[in-house]
């Protein structure tokens, strides 16, 4: 076997200076090769046959036709002519008796028999040589084409698909410039959207702002007024207050007259006119409830002598100036503004400090409630401001970058469509190119091709035919010529060449090995075999790179929740095709999602667990509700939250109540006093007195345990801090403790404080006590006892909300002569925890609860207290069933066998230790709830009304006292001699 590279250079050598070579896009054959025109010397049909045969040969799917050169030297050699055969023989190639002798031939028209068989030999043998020669250089000749038509119409195909591609993506790309264009008109109308948006709402902001700035300095100014006013009506402060008089003026407006100057003048400045008609409305309203306050001129003072003019002074102390009379009601010569100014008729004496101060208090926390309420309103209204404005620029900033992105985009696909445009026009002219050489170049292959196989091959072999006609040793019926098949083409040797140019061939590539059979094997006579193994060259073309992407992102979000969104991914172009490659698949990607419905109905959570009972004893009510689990959306229904479907509601504790009730609650409870002006000091006595009962109620410890700790404090403070806008705190006067002792001297101690109903300031004290004081496991409550005339009301609503949202019980014991529906009761209703009706008490009016304060300490206690026990009922069960609840949270004695872990009660369990001798047993709480456990120890008569009597701290006879644990409690079964 030859080694490759000899093959290849013996090729190459083969192919010498025949190697074409491409210059200013035109072939140029270099070895000269003739080329002349067949027309002038060939028959019509041997033309058409060797058209035929070339065009076989060049074929890329030649070895599908079965055609090979001896079937075409056979058809062409049966239509030549003898005589032009012999004219197109070129005779220098052959010796000169042989040349002789092809010329006899064909003057004579094939006769050759005078020639003997040593001439016929010769002759045979040169030229079966020629036509072998002839038999090369076609093979050259041919592989030489095939080789450029390989490599032309690679790199044709190469250029045909990126021309192809570039046209996709210039496609694309005006797609994407059309729709980037689109999107930043889209985003510059959206910015303009919201800029516009932005300015209107900062206008409307602006204007509401200097509306509420207007309306908060004229409340601010009035509450200055009520503020200086109380200055100088605190009974405390009599020296102040004896320099006041209740006044009216000339127009019959009723005003304070101070009778220091400058305290006038001062009064007088901040008068507004709205304070003016105010304090005139509170002036009357005390006047209506006492004696007269402003001593009353006569008929005759008013309309006949007016009082001298250095008598007559204004609000600010000075003397009045009196001029021409322009209201009918006016005195003689004083005019209307003069008439609303100076004063009339004063009250001989100083106002009643308490009721005009108490007045004064109310109408000041009203307005300090206006002030606070527009001060916080216009606080919420800056944060939402703020909110929406931040939000309407981050809109616009999102709104920009989404420009910016379109922006890009665009930049991006016009950068991209000029190169492509670029390299679209030269790939349409590297076509051009490459055709143009194809077609010259192949023309000139077949011209070669078809010459050589009339002249050298066909010709030749119709002359050698003629002269062995009646040859003895050869003749021509009988000479068997070699014949092979197709050349089959084997696998190259590379599959491309980066260093390929489509204007130099075979410099590059590499090499196919081509393969031929031999059908007919030649005789001694015939023509001999050409070579049956040829390297052609292959992989004359660039290597296509196809295009290279990333991976796939991940799913982005949906852009709908319902109604059917898409989602989508990217993924990025790492590497552009080249050279014919494979062309990029899409970078982004879409698919459906929330294809279902928008309109859902809701889907609620199962019932909770029964609330407990509203109240101890009397009837009361337990509810259970349906939480919405998934809420509805677009048109979904959802049942009503009172709604049978989502709340129940039943009856409790129907039972009457015995009047003996104590509670036992693990709460901690802050008892709030109101000591305001508006209770007054005899009133403040009965809610003490109040207070002192329902304390009797609470125990401290009960069946071994602990139970309640209270705590006191006192609102209703009068001292306004040297802020000038916020009132004194309430006082604690006992922090959260089990001695109640402490808690009772604490109430019996507490002082009348004639001051404002703050009840915010009371919430915000029993915050801070149990933050102080309270148990992680106890219920935190409130329980206020007030005349339910609060102030401040916007301040106590959102110190209730803050409550509200710890979890902490409010309770209120209202006692007023109001009626259930008043805005004072309905304030109160608001404010209790919910259900109301649970949780406030409203007697009407001091003489009621002073009458029976048992009575009212009985209601507060069995509807306040979360865990309330009546001593008297206790004791009659006890003797009823035969056992008595001794201890919580522990045992006396040993435990013995568990007789049961599904009861339901006590009695169910006392049952089960009766039948079983046991004279105590355990039963379970928490997580042994349901368990029945007898119990060792032995019950007598004594230990059992001893425990009896004392359920407060029961005592453990055995060594080593009571045994604790929170998963069990202890009862006794009655001595049978009992």
């Amino acid at each position: 076997m030859v080694h490759l590279h000899t093959v290849i250079y013996g090729v190459a050598v083969g192919l010498g200076e025949s190697a074409v070579l491409l210059s200013n896009n035109k072939v140029i054959d270099a070895a000269n090769e003739e080329t002349r025109d067949l027309s002038s010397v060939a028959s019509k049909e041997v033309m058409s046959t060797l058209d035929t045969f070339t065009s076989v040969l060049l074929d890329n799917k030649e070895a599908d036709t079965g055609m090979g050169i001896p079937a075409a030297m056979k058809a062409v050699t049966a239509q030549m002519d003898l005589h032009a055969a012999v004219k197109v023989i070129d005779a220098t190639t052959l010796p000169k008796d042989v040349s002789g002798m092809v010329q006899t031939v064909g003057n004579a028209g094939g006769f050759a028999s005078k020639f003997d068989e040593d001439s016929l030999e010769k002759a045979r043998v040169a030229l079966n040589d020629l036509i072998e020669k002839a038999w090369v250089e076609l093979d050259n000749k041919l592989f030489k084409c095939k080789g450029f038509e390989d490599m032309n119409r690679a790199n044709y195909g190469q250029v045909t698909r990126d021309i192809m591609r570039l046209i996709e993506q210039i496609n694309d790309l005006e797609r994407i410039e059309s729709e980037a264009i689109e999107g930043i008109s889209q985003k510059e109308q959206e910015i303009l959207d919201v800029e516009q948006l932005l300015a209107q709402e900062t206008k409307l902001y602006n204007i509401e702002y200097a509306e509420n700035a207007a309306e908060l300095t004229i409340r601010q100014n009035d509450l200055d007024v009520f503020q200086f006013i109380l200055e100088f009506t605190k009974c405390a402060d009599a020296t102040s207050l004896a320099q006041t008089r209740v006044c009216q003026t000339h127009s019959g407006r009723k005003t304070l007259k101070f009778e220091d100057r400058n305290t006038a003048a001062k009064y007088s400045k901040m008068l507004t006119p709205h304070a003016k008609k105010t304090i005139d409305q509170i002036l009357r309203s005390v006047e209506s409830t006492s004696a007269a306050l402003v001593q009353q001129p006569t008929t005759d003072n008013i309309t006949t002598v007016p009082p001298p003019k250095s008598d007559i002074v204004g609000e600010d102390g000075k003397p009045c100036s009196l001029g021409p009379a322009q209201d009918k009601n006016s005195p003689p010569g004083m005019n209307e503004g003069a008439a609303d100014l100076c004063m009339r008729s004063c009250g001989p004496d100083p106002p009643d400090c308490g009721l005009l101060h108490d007045k004064l208090s109310l109408m000041w926390g009203e307005y300090k409630d206006k002030v606070d309420e527009l001060t916080m309103e216009m606080m919420k209204n800056q944060v939402e401001f703020e909110e929406l404005k931040i939000n309407l620029n981050s809109q616009i900033r999102a709104l920009v970058a989404a420009k910016a992105r379109f922006q890009q985009l665009l930049a991006e696909a016009r950068s991209n469509m000029a190169a492509d445009r670029v390299e679209l026009k030269q790939k349409y002219h590297q076509k051009n190119v490459l055709n143009k050489q194809y077609m010259e170049y192949m023309v000139l292959c077949k011209k070669r091709i078809a010459w050589i196989m009339y002249q050298d091959m066909c010709a030749i072999k119709t002359v050698r035919n003629a002269v062995l006609e009646n040859s003895t040793r050869c003749p021509t019926d009988q000479i068997a010529d070699c014949d092979v098949d197709c050349w089959t083409k084997h696998e190259c040797s590379v599959s491309c060449d980066d260093s390929c140019d489509p204007n130099q061939p075979f410099k590059c590539g590499g090499w196919a090995k081509m393969t031929r059979a031999v059908v007919v094997q030649p005789d001694d006579c015939g023509l001999k075999c050409p070579t049956q193994e040829k390297y052609l060259r292959c992989g004359q073309y660039p290597c296509p790179i196809n295009c290279h992407m990333s991976e796939w992102s991940g799913w982005s979000g949906c852009t709908a929740d319902c109604e059917g969104g898409l989602q989508s991914h990217t993924r990025a172009l790492l590497m552009k095709p080249k050279n014919g490659g494979e062309q990029c698949n899409t970078v982004e990607e879409s698919r459906p999602c929330n294809t279902m419905s928008c309109d859902r109905d809701c889907s609620l959570q199962a019932w909770t667990s029964w609330t407990p009972c509203s109240v101890a004893c009397g009837g009361g009510f337990q509810e259970r509700f349906r939480h919405v689990l998934i809420p509805t959306r677009g048109e979904g229904k959802c049942p009503m939250e009172r709604s049978s479907y989502r709340y129940g509601k039943q009856e409790c504790n129907i039972n009457s109540c015995n009047g003996d009730e104590i509670c036992i609650a693990k709460q901690d409870l802050v008892i709030g006093l109101d000591g305001s002006g508006s209770v007054r000091e005899d009133g403040f006595k009965v809610l003490k007195t109040y207070a002192e009962t329902l304390l009797k109620r609470y125990q401290t410890e009960y069946f071994g345990e602990a139970a309640m700790r209270i705590g006191v404090l006192l609102f209703g403070n009068g001292v306004i801090l040297e802020d000038g806008k916020t009132v004194a705190p309430a006082r604690n006067l006992q922090k959260l403790t089990s001695d109640l002792s402490a808690v009772e001297n604490a109430v019996s101690n507490a002082a009348f404080k004639k001051g404002f109903t703050n009840m915010a300031q009371a919430f915000s004290m029993a915050e801070d006590m149990f933050i102080k004081g309270s148990r992680k496991d106890a219920q935190q409550s409130v329980m206020l006892i007030t005349d339910g005339k609060p102030s401040f009301a916007f301040m106590t609503n959102e110190m209730v909300e803050q409550l509200d949202d710890k979890g902490i019980m409010r309770y209120f014991v209202c006692v007023n002569e109001q009626g259930p529906n008043s805005d004072a009761m309905r304030q109160m209703k608001m404010w209790a925890s919910q259900p109301w009706e649970t949780n406030l008490i409203h007697v009407q009016g001091l003489t009621l609860l002073e009458a029976d304060n048992d009575l009212w300490a009985e209601k507060a206690l069995t509807k306040f207290c979360p865990m309330a026990y009546s001593p008297g009922n206790a004791y009659h069960e006890e003797t009823t069933y035969g056992f008595a609840h001794v201890k919580d949270s522990g045992w006396c004695g040993e435990k013995e066998s568990v007789l049961s872990k599904e009861v339901d009660n006590a009695d169910q369990c006392a049952a089960l230790a009766a039948g079983g001798g046991h004279q105590s047993f355990l039963l379970g709480a928490f997580f042994r709830r349901g368990w029945c456990i007898s119990g060792s120890m032995t019950v007598d008569e004594a230990q059992y009304t001893e425990w009896q009597n004392n359920k407060v701290n029961p005592s453990c006879p055995l060594d080593g006292g009571w045994k604790s644990s929170m998963l069990y409690d202890f009862y006794a079964l009655q001595p049978v001699g009992a």
